[in-house]
């Protein structure tokens, strides 16, 4: 029987593992490569694109360096990328030491003003308007 303390280690070790795989495909794939990455859903059922879409796109620009082409491709993914990076951090720094990064706090009007945009940047994207074509991906 693994003891509760080694199953939280090794939930995290799996965890990190499944994300460097992730960063290392996202590092490697090319959009013009015959291997195409999985659809939007909600693109796919709305014909809309959501606050996500071309996140993925983001991200394999951002770890390759090119900023911005990922801002191109999605603004919020390229604004949140140092959380995700905290958050791989204080992971990989728990399972060294056991203890992880202090988490950064946020007043409750933050949060509620990054929603706020997060849900005006998936409206805007969305209008048949020329000038906001920049937004989308």
């Amino acid at each position: 029987m693994i003891k509760p303390k080694h199953k939280d280690l090794l939930q995290r070790l799996l965890a990190l593992g499944i994300l460097a795989g992730l960063t290392i495909i996202v590092y490697i794939y090319h959009p013009a490569t015959p291997y195409k990455m999985m659809r939007c859903p909600f693109r796919e059922i709305t014909g809309l694109y959501c606050p996500g879409c071309g996140s993925v796109r983001a991200m394999t620009q951002l770890v390759q360096g090119n900023l911005l082409r990922a801002i191109r491709h999605n603004v919020f993914a390229v604004a949140f990328s140092p959380l995700l990076a905290w958050f791989i951090l204080s992971n990989l720094k728990l399972v060294i030491t056991g203890s992880g990064l202090p988490f950064p706090s946020l007043p409750s009007r933050a949060i509620w003003g990054l929603l706020i945009l997060l849900l005006l940047f998936a409206v805007l994207r969305n209008l048949p308007i020329a000038q906001l074509n920049f937004l989308r991906p």
